[in-house]
């Protein structure tokens, strides 16, 4: 992998920038990428902040533990009843690699997350929170009704925390 500096600036001010990224398959078949193919390249999630949202997890996975997600199929009356299939966006891992790696924990949580997480709410509080954040009008990016990065401890809060933020956040009474 060879990596040209940032400078190809996609807007104006520039916000992001496109790296020019020349990947060598080796030959290999199953690799073939044409010109103009897109490809995502995505870092890890820093260890602080995957360590701040594990130590919140109530009743957590034993640490070498592999876990999977898996979504529910309905059956159809006559057919095969319901069962659980695993879903194949996310490999079984750990917690933590799911967290470190597979997990996007640095931008808001988009507004289906926060309609499932009110239904698991066990305060009236809590769930009515999180459901009028997931119809916050321009969600998520104007980011009304989540917490601003000075509620969560100035500038010298990490980058994304806006995940913890919202776990973080005294419950209403």
């Amino acid at each position: 992998v060879l990596l040209a500096p940032p400078n190809c600036p996609t807007s104006s001010p520039p916000s992001r920038a496109t790296i020019l990224v020349r990947l060598d398959t080796g030959g290999q078949e199953g690799l073939q990428y044409q010109p103009g193919d897109h490809i995502g390249i995505c870092p890890p999630n820093r260890p602080g902040l995957v360590e701040a949202l594990l130590s919140r997890v109530e009743d957590p996975p034993p640490p070498g533990e592999p876990v999977a997600v898996e979504q529910l199929e309905k059956g159809s009356p006559g057919g095969p009843p319901p069962s659980w299939v695993r879903d194949p966006r996310l490999p079984p891992c750990t917690l933590r690699q799911a967290l470190t790696f597979f997990l996007d924990i640095t931008s808001p949580p988009s507004p289906q997350l926060l309609r499932l997480l009110s239904t698991l709410a066990e305060e009236s509080g809590e769930q009515q929170e999180l459901e009028s954040l997931s119809q916050v009008q321009g969600h998520p990016g104007g980011q009304q009704g989540l917490v601003r990065q000075d509620e969560l401890g100035g500038e010298g809060e990490a980058p994304g925390s806006r995940v913890l933020g919202l776990k973080t956040q005294p419950p209403s009474h």
